[in-house]
């Protein structure tokens, strides 16, 4: 239901964040926080689980990026945006360990599936970011903890927010992307 006091931008940016993002991409990062390693510490998803972290960062870095002409390509800008201090969304260790997580992990696992110099896991208490048998390891349940504040920071930020800078922002970019879809449709359907 849009609320009358918003305005356009934002109405369609909470619903979006009412309807996509907490009943798609919360529920399956909640449905894959479930799965836990076995007692050898394998089968726990922690891969695909990754994946979907990587994804959901680089997309609402895309989405909320200051600056005025984003690539939703770029996946280093992306990443270095949403997780900077600038952008408050991440905790600070984060911005310190952007090169890390983007070069060595997610590229790691998004172009070779399995990071050859690290390591992903379900790892509990551990940090984010932690060495085992001299290997850096990125710990999937920090990461899934912290996007899922992050996108809920997003979200407060934009209903608290006295300007609509930032669900113009949003707004105008997920327009550009239903544009995108639907050509991309015309040429491949």
């Amino acid at each position: 239901m849009a609320n009358s006091g918003l305005s356009a931008a934002k109405n369609r940016v909470i619903g979006f964040f009412n309807t996509e993002v907490s009943m798609y991409i919360l529920k399956d990062i909640d449905k894959l926080d479930e799965i836990r390693p076995d007692k050898d510490g394998l089968c726990a998803c922690a891969v695909p689980h990754a994946l979907m972290l990587f994804s959901v960062i680089d997309f609402f870095g895309y989405l909320t990026r200051d600056d005025s002409n984003p690539r939703k390509e770029d996946t280093y800008g992306n990443f270095k945006y949403l997780l900077s201090e600038q952008a408050g969304f991440f905790p600070m260790m984060y911005k310190d360990n952007c090169d890390k997580i983007v070069k060595l992990f997610r590229h790691g696992l998004t172009h070779q599936f399995f990071p050859k110099a690290s390591g992903i896991a379900k790892a509990g208490g551990y940090p984010l970011i932690f060495q085992s048998s001299g290997i850096p390891n990125l710990n999937v349940d920090v990461l899934s903890k912290d996007v899922k504040e992050a996108l809920g920071k997003i979200k407060e930020s934009i209903l608290h927010s006295h300007d609509d800078i930032l669900a113009e922002r949003i707004n105008s970019r997920l327009d550009k992307l239903v544009i995108e879809d639907y050509e991309t449709l015309s040429r491949v359907a």
